[in-house]
């Protein structure tokens, strides 16, 4: 495999558990009546989405200036 292709799986796993630890501690530190905010499942999959479009935009990137070279 492209070393690049491995350090932007690292990358992603890196930005996903920053996201998961920012919106548990959110969710935590902050009194309100969420229900859902202290639910494991709903933190998760909110991160597995952001980190999911951040792939994408770090994908368009990478596409984008393989192109212009």
């Amino acid at each position: 495999m492209k070393p690049y292709f491995l350090r932007r799986w690292v990358r992603c796993l890196v930005v996903f558990m920053v996201i998961l630890t920012l919106r548990v501690a959110w969710c935590r530190l902050l009194p309100h009546d969420d229900p859902e905010g202290s639910n494991l499942l709903v933190n998760v999959v909110f991160s597995a989405v952001l980190t999911a479009i951040y792939a994408l935009i770090d994908w368009l990137f990478v596409k984008n200036r393989m192109r212009n070279r």
